[in-house]
């Protein structure tokens, strides 16, 4: 996580899926690993760019 103080656990729950597309990223992930084209099919309306940057982003913060 960054380097930040939580004072509850929702604080960091917000803090993690707060961004757009990371709830339907986890979802589509949960349900069984996945490749970057999969999600990239599953998910038409994000950019590879944004796609990268969320998985990139759960993959630092141990999610992924």
């Amino acid at each position: 996580m960054r380097n930040r103080v939580y004072h509850c656990p929702v604080e960091v729950a917000t803090d993690v899926v707060g961004g757009k597309w990371t709830a339907v990223v986890l979802a589509h992930v949960k349900e069984a690993p996945r490749r970057f084209s999969e999600l990239r099919r599953l998910i038409p309306d994000i950019s590879e760019k944004m796609l990268t940057q969320r998985l990139r982003s759960l993959e630092a913060d141990g999610l992924l």
